[in-house]
């Protein structure tokens, strides 16, 4: 929400999300690296857990589903991938700012280019910023659905992550085109304004513009 407030359109704006990006992710696994270190290393880790160095860094490596193992306080400074340690947040997180970064270097350059036609081939990443809560939804669904929960299929992380791609396409193809809401972000914004007492507005209509801080007249 933070950096949704900045002045995106700013090249200079988006070289600092870069970089304030890069540095946390390092930030994260300098962290990990350093908690390794002081505890003995992967093996000595392992022993906590009865794990050997191999299948801990292959932990490290895999989705923790959300939690880490609670044998020793030393695995709250590790970074595993979806384990929700501060290594971790601060990796994840970091991560995310150096593609949005990105993403707005390149959306900046196409601007001073006047490219149309690239503009045409990234308007469904464009889209899909406006469905994230869709998106994100859809995506636990998938991953559980395709999951080899009974170890007896085993479906290529290739195609899982065509699967990904499918779904993300359809729901840029649904929402249309940029500044509408996907699904289930008319779901929410439906159910905030009737809590409110406000009109609703029908799905996939574009969100209401909001008075600037401070204009005169958005004062009550």
């Amino acid at each position: 929400m933070a950096v949704g407030r900045l002045p995106l359109a700013s090249a200079a704006v988006a070289v600092r999300v870069a970089v304030t990006g890069a540095v946390l992710a390092a930030a994260g696994l300098g962290a990990q690296a350093l908690t390794l270190a002081a505890v003995g290393g992967p093996a000595a880790l392992g022993a906590t857990t009865g794990e050997n160095a191999a299948q801990v860094l292959h932990r490290l490596s895999t989705s923790s589903y959300g939690t880490s193992p609670t044998a020793s306080w030393w695995w709250l400074g590790t970074a595993g991938r979806h384990s929700g340690t501060g290594p971790d947040l601060l990796h994840t997180g970091g991560s995310a700012l150096v593609v949005l970064g990105l993403f707005l270097l390149v959306f900046a350059a196409l601007d001073r280019g006047r490219a149309p036609v690239a503009r045409r081939l990234l308007a469904p990443l464009v889209a899909v910023g406006s469905a994230t809560l869709t998106l994100y939804t859809l995506h636990v669904l998938l991953l559980g659905a395709t999951y080899d929960w009974d170890g007896l299929r085993e479906i290529p992380p290739g195609a899982v992550l065509a699967a990904h791609v499918a779904v993300a396409l359809a729901v840029a193809a649904l929402v249309g085109a940029p500044r509408r809401r996907g699904p289930l972000e008319a779901l929410a914004a439906a159910a905030g304004r009737a809590a409110a007492g406000a009109p609703t507005a029908t799905p996939g209509s574009p969100p209401e513009p909001v008075d600037a801080p401070g204009r005169a007249d958005s004062a009550p």
